[in-house]
């Protein structure tokens, strides 16, 4: 079994993110920075910048010998009925599955080649399924390196 958290960059650009809006915030409401002398506000401050930085995990990746879960979703990667590969608003690949069994899951491409272990479990899952016929993109067979599984 792999695993693969991803990393936290997300998380603290959303408390630094937070930080700036409430400090903008309490700074346009009392017209000046009066603010910065009452403790109380420097409270809300810290528990919500908190609770930006503790709330969105990152993305958790765990892959079995015959399994991927991503974000809750399960999949039997020797099952696969489907494999898209779709460009990302950020210029990265997201990766979706599904299975026989009807399971789902996606996750970041780079994500899941992050842990070599983990990408080489999933891979072979989703090469064992394109060759039993399950359906894929161009953009999966491009960027997969599964050539032209058109016939």
């Amino acid at each position: 079994m792999e695993w693969c958290y991803g990393d936290r960059k997300m998380q603290r650009w959303l408390a630094v993110c937070l930080a700036v809006v409430l400090i903008a915030f309490y700074t346009i409401r009392s017209a000046g920075f009066a603010w910065v002398t009452v403790w109380y506000l420097w409270a809300y401050v810290a528990a919500i910048v908190g609770l930006g930085w503790l709330l969105p995990l990152g993305h958790k990746i765990a892959a079995g010998a015959d399994w991927l879960n991503t974000r809750g979703g399960i999949v039997k990667t020797y099952e696969l009925t489907e494999i898209t590969v779709r460009g990302t608003a950020a210029g990265g690949y997201n990766i979706e599955f599904r299975d026989g069994n009807g399971g789902e899951a996606d996750a970041s491409l780079d994500l899941l080649r992050e842990n070599r272990d983990l990408w080489d479990l999933v891979n072979n899952g989703v090469r064992h399924s394109v060759a039993a016929g399950a359906a894929t993109n161009v953009l999966a067979r491009s960027k997969l390196g599964l050539g032209d599984t058109r016939g």
